[in-house]
């Protein structure tokens, strides 16, 4: 087994995980500052250390209704191309030892006129459900049409697949 260090974090009801070496810090929730020509999954930016980051809310990428931050809610702040960003979680686990695997799933996804075949690679808990593992660079690339098309990889069990 290949353990690795993940911190794990929620999103409605889906776990992601990023390494933790490309994490940079986990910090409450603070005001944002909105911008309105930024992408919709924006939520808006926040000064940390007097840098503006953006912050993304993936929720808007999942179809999720509209939801007011929280107390609890945390911002998870890395560097993804050399840029600073931040994601809106609504929990944070902690940092994890996974092993993680590649799994198939198929996708309905048409670029180009072919099926967009893929792989995934995700961390089974011991009673919890996947934990889908993204990069810095991928966990922001991810469009409503392939969340919704992992929606069965992140509800199965290590035992179903």
């Amino acid at each position: 087994m290949n353990r690795k260090s993940f911190l794990v974090f929620s999103i409605g009801e889906k776990r992601f995980a990023l390494p933790s070496e490309d994490v940079f810090r986990v910090s409450p929730a603070a005001e944002l500052l909105e911008v309105p020509e930024a992408p919709g999954f924006i939520r808006g930016v926040v000064n940390l250390g007097g840098e503006p980051v953006p912050v993304a809310d993936l929720r808007k990428k999942e179809g999720l209704s509209f939801r007011e931050m929280e107390l609890s809610d945390r911002f998870v702040f890395f560097r993804s191309g050399g840029t600073l960003c931040g994601v809106l979680a609504e929990s944070v686990e902690g940092v994890l030892d996974l092993v993680p695997e590649t799994v198939p799933f198929s996708s309905l996804l048409v670029r180009q006129g072919d099926p967009l075949p893929g792989t995934v690679r995700v961390a089974y808990g011991e009673e919890s459900g996947a934990i889908l593992i993204r990069s810095p660079e991928n966990l922001l690339s991810l469009t409503e049409e392939e969340l919704l098309c992992l929606e069965p990889v992140m509800s199965a069990r290590r035992e179903a697949l």
